[in-house]
């Protein structure tokens, strides 16, 4: 927190004292429309919380909003404890928080503030799942995790949202119910993207545990086995892992997928960075 308020007093100084990047008169006038007080960075900071809200909707246009996201963003990134563990690629972690934030704006989500990033960007021989604790930003867990059989061997590289067509969909997805099954404890998933993965339900899409996503397997065979489309993770640490993030918390499948990226409203940045700075650019309690 302490952070975020020096940077928004840097930003604010720099501001009202030298240029601002929308000048009153000119393209956003109404973006100018506060007191003398809120033009002061030691007044700023001493606002109560409620009125510091009312500061940034009405002092930072959008240009400089979306600067203070992105620095937030990568600060955040940066307090992580990420331990030993490979850490996501930046841009995944950012894509992933622009989703959270619209759908947390959007839905009710579990109390605890955790988020599940896969990057199927990366070969199925490496750890390409992540478990991050945004509280308390820590990393939970640090996992291998298969794709869909027909989404492509060593890579993922083809999704569908199809019935019966055994591969991985993109996007992000709600957790949901936690029920015992052909793999022991598993977890359903519900698909929040319309033709992305709004079938996960429809296609029995959950997380499972799985003997093929091991470091025995990828040693024996240079990768992990593959689903029938679901991101199925090591048997051994599957209970803990659905235990984790069961009940409404929030997964993102990544790839570098031009359409999906493109299309996705949920990595729409615009209403994901209103929604930041109405909160003083700090993550807010889910509800």
């Amino acid at each position: 927190m302490k952070e975020t308020l020096l940077t928004l007093s840097i930003v604010l100084f720099s501001f009202f004292s030298f240029a601002s990047p929308i000048m009153p008169g000119k393209s956003d006038p109404e973006s100018i429309k506060t007191s003398s007080k809120a033009r002061s960075t030691a007044y700023f900071l001493n606002t109560p919380a409620s009125e510091k809200e009312a500061t940034v909707k009405t002092i930072f246009s959008d240009a400089l909003k979306r600067q203070m996201a992105e620095e937030a963003f990568l600060n955040l990134y940066s307090q992580f404890d990420w331990g030993t563990a490979a850490r996501p690629d930046f841009q995944v972690f950012r894509k992933g928080l622009i989703g959270f934030l619209n759908i947390q704006k959007a839905n009710s989500l579990s109390e605890k503030n955790i988020l599940t990033l896969i990057d199927f960007s990366l070969p199925s021989s490496q750890k390409r799942l992540w478990i991050i604790d945004l509280d308390q930003k820590e990393l939970l867990f640090h996992e291998l995790v298969a794709h869909g059989r027909n989404s492509g061997t060593l890579f993922a590289e083809s999704f569908s949202n199809v019935r019966n067509s055994n591969t991985s969909s993109l996007g992000f997805y709600l957790t949901g119910e936690k029920y015992h099954g052909k793999y022991g404890l598993s977890l359903r998933l519900d698909g929040l993207e319309e033709g992305y993965n709004d079938n996960a339900r429809e296609r029995a899409i959950v997380l499972h545990g799985a003997d093929y996503a091991s470091e025995a397997f990828v040693e024996a065979q240079g990768r992990l086995g593959r689903s029938f489309g679901c991101p199925a993770v090591p048997f051994e640490n599957k209970d803990a892992i659905v235990e984790a993030i069961d009940a409404r918390t929030v997964l993102f499948i990544y790839a570098p997928d031009q359409k999906y990226n493109e299309d996705s409203q949920l990595l729409r940045t615009d209403a994901a960075v209103n929604y930041f700075a109405e909160s003083g650019f700090e993550l807010a309690a889910s509800r």
